[in-house]
């Protein structure tokens, strides 16, 4: 059997698959449910709570799945293996070349080979598309280039990347004892790349059953992207069954009014919300971020004054690490646990920063402002003393290195404090060098760690803070650190670098790995992104930082535009997503988020943003 059942919200789809996996266990069939990672802990309760137990359903992820014990380069290592690329090659770049030096420009780079991987699109494929001339020929000649030596990279090494791994999905499929003659279901995914959809192909080929769970509608608010792409794939095997889940007329609500019309204008006029919901739908404006806040804060209090949970209730901003800050300071103060549901890069971290400061004073000669960075961490350890006296006598480029002065010029100072100072920045920018080769500079870095006694100082930082997520970011930094030297050791190996060249990589490298955080609790307040975050329904939503530019419509800015990728269609070049599908799937999640209500919702807008 070959399905595609389209759900207008996740409760329906969710519960559907309660229904469907009770009815294949009591068939003896297995089932093996593929969902992105969002929704693997969703799903798996959701199975738990109607099954009690089981060992004939499982919920997996395709990477899961795969379990592939070769070479694996993360995404952090794939990111610095094109910064060198980029350095490497910047003399036949045409266009590109500007992106070895722009921030997070390898990272650009690379989104935009995973994009020409994911779409089975190759570099000859490119240059074979090439139009007469033009920029569209420069960038089509320069990703060809860089394609063609990373794909070489991969090979030479022996590596496989996140994008080569999604190209094995189809035979870990086929091979499968699990799936061959049982029953397979994509759930809850919002869209498919054209890998993917040869891993659908391989169930197609193996599975008894096949089904397609995904949010889609007739309302304007559903992009229907993943229920096209699957089904499209599902009828080259056979007849496909359609259906779409509907939600019970007596279960109706002031949510489900609001899905169907969010963005229709009238549905935000003061005339329009309470003749349909009541008070069940509150706009709100507020001065500021903090006041959003604050009314959040006493509005949940109410809530668990009568008998409510804080599990109940769900705070949705338009960028989660935006409003961290905000939200500890706020939730901290009214006593409140919360979940932030983010990835936060380690790039962020205090130490990162200090690296980075250091590696950028050695690469610059010591520039005033490099060295205030260094000095001014908490790794380095100054108490303010020391900054003061480099502000004040040393602000000049190598300034740093002179002596310490005598006299009465520096009788405001404890001299021998200044001097012990002084020797503990030269030890730092001693242990690099202008130039090492890529483990040279790994091993420095080690020794910083060691030196600057990192583990004491992070410690330290973890028992003065009242956030537990933040805790939990810092305590993670000397794993994941260890993880991208160690991929940073192997990949650059003893090709020679700059101080600076290094820096760039490291950082894209940092920046790249991303550390998630868990729940630490099972009854705390959950805040997510307004169109990243899946969740399932909550009596209490809040969704903050309302203004015109909700839902986030993401400029035509990537390496090629909607336009260029329109003109290589012509030439049966299809690349995805674009844009305009981006901000489709954006439309369709900060819906379906906002409308994820049972009893309240509230929408607040602050006139007087903060902009820092």
């Amino acid at each position: 059997m070959l399905q595609v059942t389209g759900y207008p919200t996740l409760q329906e789809g969710l519960q559907y698959l309660k229904q469907y996996v009770s009815a294949a266990e009591e068939r003896g069939e297995r089932v093996t449910v593929f969902c992105e990672d969002r929704l693997t802990l969703r799903a798996e309760k959701s199975i738990c709570d109607a099954l009690g137990g089981t060992f004939s359903t499982s919920v997996t992820t395709f990477a899961r799945f795969l379990r592939f014990n070769g070479k694996t380069l993360s995404k952090q290592g794939s990111v610095m293996v094109v910064g060198r690329l980029l350095s490497e090659h910047a003399n036949r770049l045409k266009c590109l070349s500007f992106h070895s030096g722009a921030k997070n420009g390898a990272a650009a780079v690379y989104e935009m080979l995973s994009q020409l991987f994911a779409s089975k699109v190759t570099g000859e494929m490119l240059l074979n598309a090439l139009p007469e001339d033009g920029l569209l020929r420069d960038k089509l000649t320069d990703l060809a280039l860089l394609y063609e030596k990373y794909a070489a990279f991969l090979t030479q090494n022996g590596y496989v990347d996140e994008n080569r791994y999604l190209s094995l999905l189809p035979a870990a499929i086929s091979k499968s004892p699990v799936i061959r003659g049982e029953t397979v279901i994509f759930l809850g995914f919002s869209s498919f790349t054209a890998q993917a959809l040869d891993g659908v192909r391989a169930a197609c080929e193996t599975a008894k059953n096949v089904l397609g769970l995904f949010p889609a509608g007739s309302a304007e608010i559903y992009a229907n992207q993943s229920a096209t792409a699957f089904k499209k794939a599902l009828e080259e095997y056979g007849e496909v069954k359609i259906s779409q889940l509907k939600i019970p007329a007596e279960h109706i609500t002031a949510a489900d009014i609001l899905r169907n019309q969010l963005y229709a204008p009238e549905v935000f006029s003061p005339s329009y919300l309470p003749k349909e919901s009541g008070k069940k739908v509150q706009l709100r404006q507020v001065q500021d971020e903090e006041e959003e806040l604050r009314f959040v804060c006493a509005r949940i209090q109410k809530h668990i004054a009568e008998g409510g949970r804080y599990a109940d209730v769900a705070v949705f901003v338009p960028d989660v690490k935006a409003y961290s800050l905000l939200l500890a300071k706020a939730f901290g103060e009214y006593d409140i646990p919360y979940f932030a549901d983010l990835k936060k890069s380690l790039v962020s971290h205090p130490f990162a920063f200090f690296l980075l400061s250091l590696l950028r004073a050695v690469a610059d000669g010591g520039s005033p402002s490099a060295v205030e960075q260094v000095a001014s961490s908490c790794y380095f350890g100054d108490n303010g003393q020391y900054r003061n006296y480099l502000a004040k006598f040393c602000n000049y480029r190598g300034g740093m290195k002179r002596e310490i002065k005598e006299g009465d010029i520096v009788k405001d100072y404890d001299r021998s404090y200044l001097v012990s100072m002084r020797e503990r920045l030269l030890l730092a920018l001693g242990l690099f060098s202008r130039k090492m080769t890529g483990k040279q500079f790994c091993l420095a870095v080690r020794k910083t760690y060691t030196v600057f006694e990192a583990e004491r100082v992070t410690k330290s930082l973890i028992s003065s803070c009242d956030d537990d997520m933040q805790k939990e970011y810092l305590s993670k930094m000397e794993k994941s650190l260890e993880e991208v030297l160690k991929e940073a050791e192997e990949l650059l190996g003893d090709a020679s670098l700059t101080a600076s060249d290094f820096s760039a990589l490291l950082e894209e490298g940092l920046t790249a790995c991303e550390v998630s955080l868990l729940p630490l609790k099972q009854d705390e307040v959950f805040v997510g992104d307004l169109s990243q975050s899946r969740v399932q329904s909550n009596a209490l939503v809040f969704a903050l930082g309302m203004s015109d530019a909700v839902p986030l419509q993401g400029e035509d800015t990537a390496l090629l535009s909607d336009k260029e990728m329109q003109k290589l269609e012509t030439v049966r070049i299809k690349i995805e997503p674009s844009v305009a599908q981006v901000n489709d799937r954006t439309r369709e999640s900060v819906c379906l988020n906002i409308c994820s209500f049972t009893e309240y919702l509230y929408l607040l807008y602050p006139t007087q943003k903060d902009e820092e």
